[in-house]
């Protein structure tokens, strides 16, 4: 089966159950319990993301099962007509380009909607097809190849899956953060509560 690029990322992070405490106050969609904050550290979850302790997130080396071309984006921005999705990428020790990456996260296995480069952190607006569920990810493309290369640092929104049904606002991607519980699965299946992913 053809891995994504967001799979074995998502696969790095802690995988602990989902809590079900109540609470939340992430735009359009549920935050995950215990994920860190804006400007916290990922925590341990980071040391696991293919860097040293305390380097955050980054890509991982390509594995044995990874495709040795990157997996093309499904619709570039000016072929979707959607919905809207606009906040603040943030980077504390990092300057641009930065990559927003937006995965589907109901299809199986899940993939690449679309992608926006941005010259620098600050506001961005990216424009994802309506009424799906989406991964949203910020990649620091240090090298400036318009592709997320190994030791690059990432972030995915705090806040789970994100329901596109109307315009998301205040949507904060920070590299270097990122959710205690993967918002998909490494199977890259997406079964729902019983294998501990929340809709």
């Amino acid at each position: 089966m053809k891995i994504t690029f967001l799979l074995p990322l998502l696969s790095l992070a802690c995988v602990d159950p989902p809590s079900t405490e109540p609470g939340s106050n992430e735009p359009n969609g549920a935050a995950v319990p215990g994920a860190p904050g804006p400007g916290q550290s990922a925590g341990p979850s980071a040391a696991m993301a293919g860097g040293p302790p305390g380097a955050g997130p980054v890509v991982p080396p390509p594995g044995p099962d990874t495709p040795t071309t990157p997996t093309p984006m499904a619709l570039q921005q000016d072929e979707i007509e959607g919905v809207t999705v606009s906040g603040t990428i943030s980077c504390d020790d990092c300057a641009g380009p930065f990559l927003v990456r937006v995965d589907d996260a109901v299809a199986d296995p899940p993939y690449l909607i679309t992608e926006v480069s941005f010259a620098e952190a600050g506001p961005y607006t990216i424009k994802v097809p309506k009424d799906t569920k989406i991964v949203l990810m910020v990649v620091h493309d240090e090298n400036e190849d318009a592709l997320p290369s190994p030791g690059e640092k990432f972030g995915l929104w705090t806040g789970g899956l994100l329901d596109t049904s109307a315009d998301a606002t205040d949507i904060l991607l920070t590299v270097g953060i990122i959710p205690d519980t993967p918002p998909i699965q490494p199977t890259g299946a997406f079964e729902g509560e019983e294998e501990g992913v929340q809709e």
